[in-house]
């Protein structure tokens, strides 16, 4: 994918669960933010044996909708491929992220009380959503710096915490602090530059889309523009 690419978007009717799905598509990669399903409407679509299995298991309702959301918004993806991929097993790296263990694509997934994101991609990839309508201003100290609070803290709180959380994930680490070991150093017309801290002390630079949807707003990122600066 060549940056530039021009973001191509539209909002897809689920005719078996009667939800909406807002797709995204930029170059291979499809971003995919959808309502929480009912969980009696997710069964009969694309979710497999290992998915009900997982599900079961889980105690919190709210738990299960969020994982039949993901996992069935995922697989229908995947069927769209033609690749017979979206009936791939699905495990857990030991950072808690999800992957395909027969497929070759990365995904991604955040979710919030009543909306899931879904990120499809070739290269490693991670996405955030959040709902707008949280205070971002008293969490601020917790994820940026003083320095990004004065560039950022007018206009881009939700858009530079959704970053962090993706920055995060993209990174396959555990123990990162927010103000310190990832940072925003960048705006530019919808997407943040942002930098990993290395254990090597240089930092690699990833690419961040930015957007919002309804009472939402999504980060996400495939593509690292330097590395080991």
């Amino acid at each position: 994918m060549q940056h530039g690419i021009a973001h191509t978007s539209h909002i897809m009717r689920d005719n078996t669960t009667r939800t909406e799905w807002h797709h995204r598509t930029l170059g291979s990669t499809h971003i995919i933010i959808t309502p929480l399903d009912d969980i009696s409407a997710a069964n009969d679509n694309f979710l497999t044996a290992d998915d009900m299995a997982v599900i079961s298991e889980l105690g919190c309702d709210k738990r299960k909708r969020e994982q039949a959301t993901w996992r069935n918004a995922l697989r229908k993806l995947l069927a769209t491929f033609g690749n017979d991929w979206e009936h791939s097993p699905i495990a857990y790296l030991p950072v808690g992220a999800p992957y395909l263990t027969e497929c070759p694509l990365h995904i991604g997934v955040s979710h919030t009380s009543a909306h899931a994101a879904i990120i499809v991609s070739e290269r490693p990839c991670a996405i955030d959503i959040e709902q707008l309508g949280r205070c971002f201003s008293r969490i601020a100290s917790r994820y940026l710096s003083s320095d990004e609070y004065k560039k950022y803290g007018d206009t881009l709180l939700p858009e530079t915490w959704c970053a962090k959380e993706t920055l995060y994930k993209v990174s396959g680490r555990n123990g990162l602090k927010l103000t310190s070991d990832l940072q925003i150093i960048a705006s530019d017309n919808g997407t943040l530059t942002g930098a990993i801290h290395q254990p090597d002390g240089t930092w690699n630079k990833y690419l961040l889309h930015t957007f919002r949807h309804a009472d939402t707003v999504c980060v996400w990122t495939d593509s690292m523009i330097s590395k080991g600066i």
